[in-house]
Parts: structure tokens; C-alpha cells; sequence
């Protein structure tokens, strides 16, 4: 069994100057690493395919039902179906997931395997910008780590009523139940005004459901990731993190400056009149 995949969904034909930014850099340092294209069929995929193919890197498009493709919620339900991880979880350990707006600086995803945590993405600030940086939780899913034995078995308990009803930590696990099913039938009208993702699913509930479901902590997951208040969470450790989601929107500035002497051109938003 391999160690882990890098898997990055697409959903658009065409990817505007920044999201290339952030494929090109990701198939230059992951080289070494399986790379899973996540998609549907009836996406047209001709403008990926000569970066791929330059790049050398060992990939394959791996094909979903394209309701998944279509908006946020349809994403979410796919990170939490079990069949999205039974896809990967004959041949490795774990999967990485990398969405086109995530900066790559360095490949250390061996290190963070061997830490042999279930999920690690970057902590979520909280607070006024003006106060200094407090984490709740860890973390955002759009630059993510993920056991892929855990989260199929968190999936089948958080699945299950029952399993919560026999547990002795009741209160937290029909908490995470909830979580699930919100997520998972997002489209009924009871949950139709739900707004949490994925991830907190993961690295909130998930984390306070079942022991055996692990993160770092706020710090030492800074040093894999960084999404919000960049410039405040690098000052944590005073060093860049392995990599970063939402470069383009969270101080894109900030992130010009350490992206642009690696060779690329960053589009910065226009200001306004």
C-alpha cells in the first residue's frame, strides 16, 4: 500500500491565472506523489491535460456524479460519502486534498503522514483582526491531510443513530450525527439554511465524537497549512507553513510577496475607484 495520493477536485474548464498558479506549483513540488483529478465525465478536461503530461507526474481522472460538482453543498456531500475514500482506500493510507486555490512551498506530506494523524488542515482564526490570532479548531479542508481508514469509520458510526444511542459518550456523537445529516441531505427543506462544511464536520465534531479520530493542535497544524490573517500565523512560528488554501482571497499581497520569486505571475485584484 502506498503512503498517500494528492487528490484535486476541478470543476471548471478553463482555470483563471491564480488557480494555474497554484496547479502548476502543485505538480512541481507533489512530482513524487499519485495525483487523482476528481471531476465528471461531461467536463471538458483538454486544458489540464498538457500540464499534467509536461509535469511527468503519475495522475488519473477519477470520475463522480457531476451533482457533486456543481456548487458547495454538492462538494460536501461528496467528502462525506464513504465511497469517495473506498476509491483510494485499497491502495493507500492516505489522501491529501488540494483545491486550486491552495500554494504548495514545500513537499513534507511523508512528515506529516508519519505524524499519523486522522485529519490536519489550518486552524480557524477567531476573534476581531485587531485582537491577536485564537484558534478554536482545526481545520479548514481545502488543503487537508486525511486518514482514509478514520474517516470511513467515522462516517459509518456518524451514519448510524443507533451506534450513538449504544455509546457512552451519547451527547457528543448525536451531536456529530446531526452534523452528518445535515450535510448529507442539504438539499430537504429542514436543512436548506445549513452552512457548515465539510470540514468542521471533520475537524470539529468529528474530533470531540470519537477518540480514535485525531488533529494537531492550532500551532503545530500552522506549520502544515494557513488560510485567514496570514500575516498574524506565520508569526506563530515565524516560518511559512508547508502550504496555504485561499491564497487569492485571505491577503493576497502577503502571499505575493513569497509567491512571485518562485517564478510566477500573481494577478492581484484591481483597486478600486
Amino acid at each position: 500500500m502506498k503512503e498517500c495520493i494528492i487528490v484535486i477536485p476541478i470543476y471548471k474548464e478553463v482555470l483563471d491565472n491564480n488557480e494555474l498558479i497554484s496547479f502548476q506549483q502543485c505538480l512541481k513540488v507533489l512530482k513524487n506523489w499519485d495525483i487523482s483529478i476528481i471531476t465528471y465525465k461531461e467536463l471538458d478536461t483538454s486544458f489540464y491535460t498538457p500540464f499534467l503530461e509536461e509535469s511527468k507526474v503519475q495522475y488519473q481522472f477519477t470520475y463522480f456524479d457531476q451533482s457533486f460538482f456543481q456548487n458547495v453543498h454538492g462538494y460536501n456531500q461528496l467528502m462525506v460519502d464513504k465511497q469517495f475514500y473506498k476509491t483510494y482506500n485499497t491502495s493507500y493510507k492516505y489522501l491529501m486534498i488540494y483545491q486550486l486555490d491552495c500554494f504548495i512551498f514545500e513537499d513534507q506530506v511523508q512528515k506529516w503522514c508519519a505524524r499519523n494523524y486522522s485529519y490536519i488542515g489550518a486552524p480557524w482564526p477567531h476573534g476581531p483582526d485587531n485582537e491577536p490570532v485564537r484558534y478554536k479548531h482545526v481545520g479548514n479542508g481545502g488543503l487537508s491531510l486525511r486518514k482514509i481508514e478514520d474517516h470511513i469509520r467515522v462516517i459509518d458510526l456518524s451514519s448510524s443513530l443507533p451506534k450513538c444511542f449504544l455509546s457512552f459518550n451519547f451527547a457528543k456523537r448525536l451531536k456529530n450525527w446531526y452534523a452528518y445529516i445535515r450535510l448529507k441531505n442539504k438539499n430537504s427543506r429542514l436543512f436548506k439554511n445549513n452552512y457548515k462544511n465539510e470540514d468542521m464536520f471533520f475537524g470539529k465534531n468529528s474530533t470531540y465524537a470519537y477518540s480514535f479520530f485525531t488533529a494537531p493542535g492550532p500551532k503545530e497544524a500552522l506549520l502544515f497549512s494557513i488560510e485567514s490573517r496570514p500575516r498574524d500565523c506565520v508569526a506563530i512560528n515565524n516560518i511559512l507553513p508547508m502550504g496555504t488554501h485561499a491564497w487569492p482571497k485571505f491577503d493576497i499581497h502577503f502571499w505575493a510577496e513569497h509567491i512571485k520569486p518562485l517564478g510566477y505571475n500573481v494577478k492581484k485584484p484591481s483597486k478600486k475607484l
